[in-house]
């Protein structure tokens, strides 16, 4: 979604300055059949849209990463930090300490 809406926003901010120029992207010259008004009202769409999705797949990374920090952090303080296996593999059962 990140990557959809990152080429929104450059094709919809692409196509303002190259229209705003007189030139415009080959891919979107169907665009402009509709009247210029109406041009430019998809073109802002795009960029609107576009940077939208962007951001928010941008800002739904941030907490996924955060949790993923934590779970290894706290697997680590678990592992060997005042727990009765030390010394001892993760399949190991207790023995009787002599």
């Amino acid at each position: 979604m990140k990557s959809i809406g990152g080429y929104l926003f450059f094709f919809g901010m692409g196509s303002m300055v190259l229209n705003y120029l007189g030139y415009e992207f080959m891919l979107l010259k169907w665009i402009d059949w509709w009247g210029p008004e109406n041009g430019w009202a998809i073109r802002i769409g795009m960029a609107v849209v576009g940077g939208a999705m962007w951001l928010l797949a941008y800002l739904g990374e941030q907490p996924a990463k955060a949790a993923a920090e934590s779970a290894e952090t706290s697997e680590e303080n678990q592992d060997g930090q005042g727990s009765d296996n030390e010394g001892r593999k993760p399949g190991q059962k207790n023995s009787p300490q002599r």
